[in-house]
């Protein structure tokens, strides 16, 4: 009986210890200007979980902040999605009503909605608008095995030289 059990928790260990890779896309804003942002997103409606808080993933939890600063050369995930298949910009359209970014240092306001863009040459919601893409792997380690995550990012990035 004593083999048995033995031999139960072995296979109990092993069985558990099974790397199996999860992938996921995610939307993401940096700043590659000298100065640091602020930035206030409006999701709509069914995605805000509380007045300044809103579902940034559509698997597991999470809570997003409406408001947040980017520092110069960092960027901000802004949601997670297990579809493979997302547009960038279809998606941003999917979560978000608009993004506003305010530039302190030079007192400017860039606002993108789904029709419009003010103060910038190209609107994240547009389906023609160039995201940055890369691929990145890495382990979300558990008690008993590692969680490889292979990540398909998006990047909106924000350049002096496009704000007007």
């Amino acid at each position: 009986m004593k083999n048995l059990w033995t031999l139960i928790m072995i296979l109990v260990i092993t069985i558990s210890c099974r790397e199996k890779t999860s992938y996921q896309l995610a939307l993401l804003l940096e700043n590659e200007t000298e100065s640091a942002i602020e930035v206030v997103v409006y999701p709509k409606s069914e995605y805000l979980t509380l007045e300044d808080c809103y579902d940034f993933s559509d698997f597991g939890g999470g809570c997003g902040q409406t408001t947040f600063g980017i520092g110069p050369a960092s960027d901000y995930y802004l949601y997670y999605s297990k579809n493979l298949d997302w547009n960038p910009s279809v998606l941003a359209a999917e979560i978000f009503d608009s993004i506003h970014i305010t530039l302190p240092d030079d007192d400017k306001m860039i606002k993108f909605s789904m029709d419009t863009v003010i103060g910038y040459t190209e609107n994240l919601f547009d389906t023609m608008t160039t995201w940055k893409y890369e691929v990145h792997e890495y382990d979300e380690p558990t008690n008993f095995n590692k969680n490889p995550v292979e990540s398909h990012d998006y990047t909106f990035v924000i350049l002096r030289e496009k704000i007007r």
